[in-house]
């Protein structure tokens, strides 16, 4: 629901205490998030867990889950960090952001082999990617067959992150026994250490036990490990990268002012995005707040919109955008303006947070200029 206020007094100060009051609403958790990060980057581990404890436990966007994994194994708690590295890698197996920390994870566990395998870029925000040498793994080995029903278990579930170190631990602590190093080959497969996982089921032929036949299939697992390329990872787009082809609808309001007069306008848009850079639009709104005797400047405002827009060179997903507006504005007489319309949008899941800023150039609204902020919705497109 849209709630239109009637500004009065210190008009243009109001107008902006709204305008921040909606995007710190909408930023909150990329600010946190970001306060997060400034702590893994600065080595601070355990207050990094923390700061992501309160953004990262509902989340669903991978690369939170791997971030807040990444900084909970590196203060030392391996099993919890790992956990959370494994929903990112069931969410999404190949993204850039995740592979990289999860590699990370890996090497800092000394599974130096398999991290290398992993692919993965280092994320724009991580200048200089800190672990300690070596994360503490201390778990009771001895009783074999326990740990490795909780490895196998893990591994049927898709955890293999958890998974790998766990029959990582069992190799070296119980490398006799059978299945060892065959999960272990499994799990790392799945990670994408091809040749780690070829290493592992030459250690179980040499190890013994099966059959002709047995043996003869492990040997060609092994060699089809070997021959197997690189996985290529893509970094993944942010979404206001991804808008070619989306059509889009925007719900917004504005209060504008010229000389002692101020009027409101609810206004809607709905258009289709040419490219990532270029979108076109139909618009309509309704005008109120004239007085007499200029109530004939109340009524219905329709036009058409093109926008020019590009993402800022910042972490975040913020569009800055240039819009050139042609409207049609209820008025006695010439009633056709050419609006001005520079704005930002700030991309939050399947939409984003916009606000304009509108120069009226020509027609019933010139020199009035006005602060419009909205909600976009996104569907559509080669990217739904």
């Amino acid at each position: 629901m849209l709630t239109v206020l009637r500004l009065r007094g210190n008009r243009r100060v109001l107008a902006g205490l709204a305008l921040a009051a909606l995007l710190v609403a909408g930023a909150a958790g990329a600010i946190g998030r970001l306060g997060a990060r400034d702590l893994l980057v600065k080595g601070k581990f355990a207050e990094a867990a923390v700061a992501y404890s309160s953004i990262a436990g509902g989340s669903q966007d991978p690369e939170m889950l791997a971030e807040y994994g990444y900084a909970l194994a590196a203060a030392g708690y391996a099993d919890p960090g790992l956990a959370q590295l494994d929903r990112a890698f069931l969410s999404e197996p190949m993204n850039a952001g995740v592979r990289f920390l999860g590699a990370r994870a890996l090497t800092a566990l000394g599974m130096e082999d398999a991290a290398k395998e992993m692919g993965g870029a280092a994320p724009a925000w991580l200048v200089k990617p800190v672990l300690p040498d070596r994360i503490s793994y201390q778990r009771e080995m001895a009783l074999c067959t326990n740990e490795a029903g909780i490895a196998n278990m893990l591994l049927a579930q898709k955890r293999y992150m958890s998974a790998v170190v766990r029959f990582a631990r069992l190799a070296e602590k119980c490398p006799g026994r059978p299945g060892t190093w065959s999960g272990y080959a499994i799990a790392l497969e799945k990670l994408g250490a091809f040749k780690a996982a070829a290493h592992a089921v030459g250690k179980d032929l040499e190890a013994g036990g099966g059959n002709a036949d047995q043996n003869k299939l492990k040997g060609e697992y092994r060699a089809q490990l070997e021959s197997r390329s690189p996985i290529a990872v893509k970094e993944k787009e942010k979404p206001n990268n991804l808008l070619s082809g989306k059509y889009y609808t925007f719900l917004g309001g504005s209060y504008s002012h010229s000389g002692e007069m101020g009027f409101y306008n609810l206004s809607g848009r709905t258009g289709k995005f040419l490219t990532n850079n270029i979108d076109v639009s139909v618009n309509a709104g309704v005008v109120g707040g004239y007085d007499a005797p200029f109530k004939d400047y109340n009524g219905f405002m329709f036009g058409v919109t093109g926008r020019l827009g590009a993402p800022l060179p910042i972490d975040l997903p913020i569009n800055a955008n240039l819009g050139a507006k042609l409207a049609y504005a209820p008025a006695p007489k010439d009633n056709t303006s050419f609006i001005l319309s520079p704005g930002l949008s700030f991309f939050i899941g399947g939409g984003s947070i916009d606000a304009y800023f509108d120069l009226a150039l020509t027609g019933p609204l010139k020199d009035t200029k006005s602060l419009s902020i909205g909600y976009t919705m996104y569907f559509g497109g080669p990217g739904k």
